[in-house]
């Protein structure tokens, strides 16, 4: 009974509004004017299958591009200091901060030497990890507007680039609510330019496979190498 309750909870309201409509008053909207068509391909791919997104900027160019692609993974596993630390109810993870400010100064660099300013947010799925951020990340840079949240406040908003901490790493296999594929989608599609997930590439093997969403994103990554990028 409570798994039923839980089920019925985590139902959005969008959902069930939607479900409850006539078909006459429902449309798909199949034309994305917003994001890189290399991240709306990625989204389409492991959430839409069954409709085809039209992309309307389709040889936009990207300040970054010659020094970042599109989607790319930093994979923490090879670090000694990879895994989590549990913080109460919640858990954080100091390697991912540390990569994230590593790629912070390098996006920044880049940015002055051609003057241009971009819209970062910083999104991770548990608030140790989030306060952690908001205490040991630098927001002062000069062309970077950065913005640190939960994955749930970022629901509706849109950065120019999207930085996404797992936090999970650990020996037990355990993703916790990371297994909620809505949850990986938002945080996903926030990105306007480019996206970057930071965090431990074992996480794609924890099980149950069958509801792992980290499995079809990290093939994914692998398997269109032009346009994605998983670095060790």
């Amino acid at each position: 009974m409570a798994k039923d309750i839980q089920q019925a909870l985590e139902e959005s309201l969008f959902k069930d509004l939607y479900e409850k409509l006539s078909t006459k008053l429902k449309v798909t909207l199949d034309v994305q004017f917003r994001m890189n068509p290399v991240i709306s391909k990625l989204i389409n791919n492991l959430y839409y299958q069954n409709i085809t997104i039209e992309d309307y900027f389709t040889d936009k160019d990207y300040v970054l591009s010659p020094i970042l692609k599109s989607v790319t993974w930093i994979d923490t596993n090879n670090s000694p200091n990879k895994s989590e630390s549990k913080e109460e109810n919640s858990f954080k993870n100091y390697e991912e901060l540390n990569q994230i400010n590593k790629q912070l100064d390098r996006i920044n660099d880049y940015l002055k030497t051609k003057k241009r300013k971009k819209s970062v947010g910083i999104i991770s799925g548990y608030d140790a990890q989030k306060n952690l951020l908001l205490d040991k990340v630098n927001r002062d840079y000069e062309f970077l507007d950065i913005e640190i949240d939960n994955v749930d406040a970022f629901q509706g908003s849109e950065k120019d680039i999207i930085i996404y901490s797992i936090v999970r790493s650990n020996d037990s296999s355990s993703l916790g609510f990371l297994k909620d594929e809505r949850r990986l989608n938002v945080s996903l599609s926030r990105a306007k330019e480019h996206l970057i997930i930071i965090g431990d590439s074992e996480v794609s093997e924890y099980y149950p496979l069958e509801n792992n969403p980290f499995t079809r994103l990290l093939k994914y990554i692998i398997d269109n190498p032009l346009d994605c990028a998983l670095l060790m």
